[in-house]
């Protein structure tokens, strides 16, 4: 298998159990394997998985300031850039349609 291909069905499989690019970058990196090949990774919707990932955990209702930045520090952890995590506490609407798509295929 190519490096290439390799990096695809990984990116996949992690986007898959609602991991983040930045800790799937950290992953490709510490196998060895250079992270330049994430290009294509773009195609996936991380601010949406963010938001699925806050709402399971936490729901969507507004919060405090202390709790705004627990659920920062965990999207952040699961490996999501700054912006998808504002993204992601900043929303309260998750669209239907991507919910379904991933529990239709048994994501996370």
């Amino acid at each position: 298998m190519s490096e290439e291909r390799f990096i695809e069905a990984y990116v996949r499989a992690r986007y898959n159990k609602a991991i983040g690019p930045e800790k799937i970058r950290a992953e490709l990196k510490v196998k060895g394997i250079n992270s330049i090949g994430m290009e294509f990774a773009s195609v996936y919707a991380w601010d949406d998985l963010a938001l699925l990932l806050r709402k399971r955990k936490f729901g969507l209702k507004e919060v405090d300031y202390q709790q705004r930045q627990k659920q920062a520090r965990f999207l952040q952890g699961r490996g999501f850039t700054f912006s998808q995590i504002a993204y992601a506490l900043e929303n309260n609407y998750l669209r239907e349609e991507f919910e379904q798509d991933f529990n239709s295929i048994g994501m996370v």
